[in-house]
């Protein structure tokens, strides 16, 4: 889906508007398990280890993306 779209900025703000969706999908669950995760203090934990996870996909998502751009370039000089 993302190849669609050649702005970077377009493709990052995508990225992010969906990962928000899909929190809201996982945190809308009852309120019977938020409330023990509390109680027992593993809820940061839960936080931390979600925000770590994703901040790891976004560092991969723009490594890939500024390799393949690098690609892109050497294959355009290499045609001209």
């Amino acid at each position: 889906m993302f190849f669609l779209f050649k702005n970077k900025i377009l493709k990052i703000v995508l990225s992010i508007v969906i990962i928000f969706q899909n929190n809201v999908i996982i945190f809308a669950q009852n309120e019977a398990s938020s409330d023990m995760m509390r109680s027992m203090g593993k809820i940061n934990v839960v936080v931390a280890v979600i925000i770590s996870i994703f901040i790891g996909m976004f560092y991969y998502l723009y490594r890939l993306d500024k390799k393949l751009s690098n690609l892109e370039n050497q294959l355009k000089s290499n045609n001209e």
